[in-house]
């Protein structure tokens, strides 16, 4: 069934909708340049001695480099109980390369296993950095360092963000559904 429009010509009816597609596509477009600006990070590492942990990172900052501000998720299964001073960590996050961390590196508390944990990027054999741990290295010099093989980071898109793409994705619906525009013929 053609969309009756009350009395708008066809051509208006089809630039209602090239307007309403068109704003759609900016709008999502917009929205997905944005997704990289996220301050929380999902990440998920596992160390040469077969250690593995997963959880977020919440940041401050803006940029490749980003302060580390809070910590939760996993570490073989214990509970990672938040950020630690552990071997002078200044808890950056580096998000264009790897390892995703400096020297000093992000440090974090494990408090069933009464261990802190540092990921730092030196030694760095399979290029994610390695890990330090309060038990064998209490001053957290790097005297035992284990490396990571595997380090993954990935951000989270914001609120805003997904506010915008699902807008977005209205308003392109909203466009297809106003149907072809044709014009209807009058009859002489």
């Amino acid at each position: 069934m053609p969309f009756r429009d009350g009395g708008l010509s066809g051509t208006t009816n089809m630039n209602i909708k090239n307007l309403l597609v068109g704003g759609a596509m900016a709008i999502t477009a917009l929205a997905a340049t944005t997704a990289a600006s996220a301050a929380t990070f999902l990440f998920s590492f596992t160390d040469a001695s077969g250690d593995t942990s997963s959880g977020q990172f919440v940041t401050t900052g803006a940029g490749a480099n980003q302060t580390v501000v809070s910590i939760s998720g996993v570490f073989d299964g214990q509970a990672i109980t938040g950020l630690s001073p552990y071997a002078a960590a200044d808890e950056i996050l580096i998000t264009n390369t790897n390892p995703n961390y400096d020297f000093a590196g992000i440090s974090f508390t494990v408090a069933a296993l009464a261990t802190d944990f540092n990921l730092t990027s030196s030694p760095n054999t399979f290029g994610f950095g390695s890990l330090l741990n309060s038990a064998n290295d209490p001053g957290g010099f790097g005297t035992n360092p284990v490396d990571i093989t595997n380090f993954t980071l990935t951000a989270v898109p914001e609120a805003a963000t997904w506010t915008m793409m699902i807008l977005g994705i209205g308003l392109l619906g909203a466009g297809l559904r106003l149907g072809s525009g044709k014009p209807e013929r009058a009859i002489a």
